[in-house]
């Protein structure tokens, strides 16, 4: 069983730039749209990431890969709270 944090995020964002009167069967066909390419993708990485040469790879370079995701995570949230600081 998964967590839930790819539908929180995918719903988040779909909440940020559809409009606020969008009508019903626009977000229908976003759902329709992204579940089952979120599905398919998911699936892929999942079957990429538990062979045997990529999970080796990664259980050895963990700590780097999570230190560059996080500073870019972290860039990416520094530049948001720019954007909101200059927007007003």
């Amino acid at each position: 069983a998964g967590t839930p944090k790819a539908v929180w995020f995918f719903g988040n964002f779909c909440v940020c730039i559809l409009a606020r009167q969008v009508p019903l069967w626009v977000t229908f066909v976003c759902i329709a749209m992204v579940s089952p390419n979120e599905g398919c993708g998911y699936s892929l990485v999942a079957l990429f990431c538990g062979s045997a040469p990529v999970r080796r790879f990664y259980l050895g370079e963990k700590t780097w890969i999570d230190r560059l995701v996080g500073l870019f995570l972290g860039a990416v949230g520094l530049k948001l709270i720019w954007a909101a600081l200059v927007e007003h």
